[in-house]
C-alpha cells in the first residue's frame, strides 16, 4: 500500500463500510485493521495517526469520559483545530503540523483559537520541531509544542502557559446553535420576549456580552461539552486501539454502539 491507500484505510467511511459488509470477519478485520496501522506508524505518520495517539496516550489516559470530550474540525473564526479538549477546567487546542504540512498559515490558526481556547498546543515531528519553533516564537510566548517521536512517543518540549487575554465575544457565540445561546442567556437576564426574529442574534449577543468574558468562555464550553455528553465508557477497552479515534470521533448512539461491539468483540 502506498500512503494514498493507508489514508483511505483509516477513514470512517471506509471502516464503516468493512464492519457493514455481509460476510464480515471479526478476525481479518482485527488483522487488518493492526496490519495497516503497522505499516502507517513505520512510513506514513499522517494526520489521523496523531489524532489517534493523541486521543490514546493523552485524552483517555488523563481524562474521564464522562466528563470530558474530545472533538476534531470545529469551526472557530476562520480556522478549524485538529484535536481539541474540552473538561471541567481546561480548554486545549492540539494543532497537528506533519512533515507534510506547510506553516504558512500557522501563526494566524493560533490567533483564532486563542479566541476561544485557553491552552493551544503545536504537536509536530523532530524534524519539524525548529520551524515550527521558529515559526511562533517571534509571536507567541504561552503556546506549547509537543514532538511526536522517531519512536512514537510524545513529548512536551515547551509546556503551554494560559492564555485568556485574546478571547473574543463574537467568536465564542457563533459557536452555539440559536436554541444553546438562548437558554445560556436566559439563565442570567430576563430577555424580551417581543424581540423580532430580525433582531434576534443581535439582542442575545448583546447580553452576552454583559458577562465576564472568561464566564462566557466557560459557559460556551460547557454547552458544546453538553452535545456529545455522556460518551458510552465500556466499549473503548473492547475495539482496536489503532480505530479508537475513528470510533469516538463518529458520535455513535448507544444502539449503534451495541450493534459494534456485537461484531467486533
Amino acid at each position: 500500500m502506498n500512503y494514498l491507500d493507508y489514508k483511505a484505510y483509516f477513514t470512517k467511511k471506509n471502516i464503516f463500510n468493512i464492519l457493514n459488509e455481509p460476510e464480515f470477519n471479526k478476525s481479518m478485520f482485527i488483522q487488518n485493521v493492526e496490519q495497516h496501522y503497522i505499516s502507517l506508524e513505520n512510513e506514513y505518520r499522517n494526520e489521523y495517526f496523531f489524532k489517534n495517539t493523541l486521543f490514546n496516550n493523552i485524552f483517555l489516559r488523563n481524562y474521564s469520559l464522562n466528563t470530558a470530550v474530545a472533538l476534531s474540525e470545529i469551526k472557530v473564526a476562520k480556522s478549524k483545530p485538529d484535536f481539541v479538549i474540552i473538561n471541567n477546567l481546561n480548554s486545549i487546542v492540539y494543532e497537528i503540523k506533519t512533515d507534510l504540512d506547510n506553516l504558512d498559515r500557522l501563526v494566524y490558526q493560533i490567533s483564532d483559537y486563542y479566541k476561544v481556547f485557553s491552552h493551544v498546543y503545536i504537536v509536530t515531528t523532530e524534524q519539524y520541531y525548529y520551524p515550527v519553533y521558529k515559526t511562533i516564537s517571534k509571536y507567541y510566548k504561552n503556546i506549547g509544542i509537543i514532538v511526536l517521536t522517531n519512536r512514537n512517543r510524545l513529548s512536551i518540549k515547551r509546556k503551554s502557559i494560559i492564555n485568556n487575554d485574546d478571547l473574543d465575544y463574537l467568536t465564542l457565540f457563533k459557536l452555539l446553535r440559536k436554541n444553546e445561546y438562548q437558554n445560556l442567556i436566559m439563565k442570567y437576564y430576563d430577555v424580551p420576549d417581543n424581540i423580532r426574529p430580525v433582531d434576534h442574534f443581535d439582542n442575545y449577543f448583546y447580553y452576552f456580552k454583559l458577562l465576564e468574558k472568561t464566564k462566557a468562555q466557560k459557559e460556551v464550553l460547557k454547552t458544546i461539552k453538553k452535545r456529545y455528553l455522556p460518551n458510552p465508557t465500556n466499549y473503548i477497552e473492547k475495539i482496536p486501539k489503532e480505530v479508537n479515534w475513528l470510533i469516538y470521533s463518529a458520535n455513535l448512539s448507544d444502539k449503534n454502539y451495541t450493534d459494534l461491539l456485537n461484531k467486533i468483540y
